[in-house]
């Protein structure tokens, strides 16, 4: 948990900030005037390249075992010590863990054309990461449960206004910050 911590809210969102709120302003504040927009622009897509990406693939991939980790310190705990009854294989896993990214990549993409629509674009953005937030809430327990990707969409499809208030209260929270790995951070931590 510390780790989690450490990384996503120290590291990742710490930088971000410094970024954001200190390297940039700096900079355009030096620059002549007619430079800056083309300055910035230049010094953002660079930061965002060189350490924003990496940092958030690292970031993604540790998350899943050390938010795993978590998981099953708590599902032995409120199942009085008992495991799954078959362990899976790492093949599963890892499949597991691809198919579930991709599902939350077709919600993500869905929920990126839904905000460029007039009048209902937030809403629609809003419900669908509500539904992201509130599947990724749940994949840890649903695995530990042996519920399958395709069982966890099904679940989520049937009793979609449950999940989406269960993550909507994330979803505004996040939407509220100024960048998306801003409210990745956030999430993470």
């Amino acid at each position: 948990l510390l780790e989690c911590f450490l990384l996503n809210g120290l590291v990742f969102l710490l930088s971000l900030m410094l970024f954001d709120w200190l390297v940039v302003p700096v900079v355009l504040f030096i620059a002549p005037s007619h430079t800056s927009h083309w300055l910035s622009l230049v010094l953002q897509t660079l930061f965002r390249l060189l350490w924003v990406l990496p940092l958030y693939l690292i970031s993604r991939l540790l998350n899943v075992f050390w938010f795993q980790e978590i998981a099953d310190m708590v599902y032995r705990a409120v199942k009085r010590n008992k495991t799954r009854n078959v362990a899976p294989s790492i093949s599963a896993v890892i499949a597991d863990i691809v198919y579930s990214v991709v599902v939350q990549s077709i919600f993500l993409v869905q929920a990126g054309i839904a905000s460029s629509l007039p009048v209902l674009g937030y809403p629609l953005n809003l419900l669908h990461m509500s539904l992201v937030y509130s599947m990724y809430g749940f994949e840890y327990l649903w695995f530990n449960q042996g519920i399958g990707v395709k069982t966890r969409v099904s679940l989520i499809h049937r009793q979609w206004p449950y999940y989406a208030g269960y993550g909507t209260l994330m979803a505004v929270g996040v939407s509220a910050l100024d960048s998306y790995f801003m409210g990745v951070c956030v999430f993470s931590i």
